[in-house]
């Protein structure tokens, strides 16, 4: 292969250019890990600050409400699960079969008028 010292110093200088831009973004993810280590060890002492604190409520809460008894204690502390309720669900669900079989029974949807129901009745369902 045949180079010209033209085509060699071109090349020389965009290796140049490149190594340069690569370190550059080196050095940026360097920084970027420096900071995500940085944020990290933050997360982390505020964690330990609310833990600590946490155990301190507890600990209170424990000795002078629950007569030193931690089980009783922390099951007044720890939030109770709500108990789901499905009656609106049901509900809907009851009150859409039901529409759906007035509409089945009366044949509403082969009569002509059947636009004009389901215009104005739909809107009173919903």
């Amino acid at each position: 292969m045949n180079f010209t010292r033209e085509n060699l110093k071109k090349i020389q200088n965009q290796l140049k250019k490149a190594f340069i831009e690569f370190y550059y973004k080196l050095r940026l993810l360097k920084n970027y890990s420096f900071l995500n280590v940085l944020a990290f060890s933050k997360i982390m002492k505020k964690y330990d600050k609310v833990t600590k604190l946490m155990e301190r409520v507890e600990a209170t809460f424990i000795k002078y409400f629950s007569n030193s008894n931690r089980s009783k204690g922390m099951n007044k502390l720890r939030p109770r699960t709500k108990k789901e309720r499905h009656r609106i669900s049901f509900s809907t669900v009851a009150l859409t079969l039901a529409l759906i079989l007035l509409i089945r029974a009366r044949d509403i949807l082969s009569k002509a008028g059947r636009v004009q129901y389901m215009e104005s009745m739909f809107p009173l369902y919903r």
